[in-house]
């Protein structure tokens, strides 16, 4: 008889749970964010929604996800040399952010075919949820950065 830990059997629950709910569209989180600091760092992070990789299981194992992986592509958006609080400079920022979530999903699906089915989709459209995520971190910098 073959004993599993009940850490083991927390860590299998927990990625069945991450998958499952990222199958479901419950994964939402904004992956958009703005980065504080110093000038150097006037970013805007652009992910493309996540792809999830998964490895047939053996022929000796139940059907389903073995070891899936949850895989993304990140670019930053500077911004340190727009002026945010001319509409010039917001417009600018807002074409940076949908030229990078349009190369990010081209690179996602270069890199991770969607032929084969060795990875799995979410059925969001790649290139405007990644838009969209930018454009709400955008809003939020042009307003701070708006005159009162």
């Amino acid at each position: 008889m073959k004993l599993i830990s009940n850490s083991t059997l927390a860590a299998r629950d927990l990625m069945f749970a991450a998958v499952g709910a990222f199958l479901c569209g419950f994964v939402s989180a904004s992956p958009a964010v703005a980065q504080a600091g110093p000038p150097s760092s006037e970013q805007v992070i652009i992910t493309s929604p996540y792809v999830v990789r998964q490895a047939p299981a053996p022929a000796n194992r139940a059907a389903g996800l073995r070891n899936p992986e949850l895989i993304s592509v990140t670019r930053a958006v500077s911004y340190a040399d727009l002026d945010l609080s001319k509409a010039v400079g917001v417009t600018e920022l807002q074409t940076r952010v949908r030229n990078t979530a349009r190369d990010v999903c081209a690179e996602l699906n270069r890199l991770y075919p969607r032929t084969g089915g060795q990875y799995i989709y979410s059925n969001t459209d790649c290139v405007k949820k990644a838009t969209d995520d930018g454009m709400e971190v955008v809003k939020q910098v042009a307003a701070v950065a708006t005159p009162k």
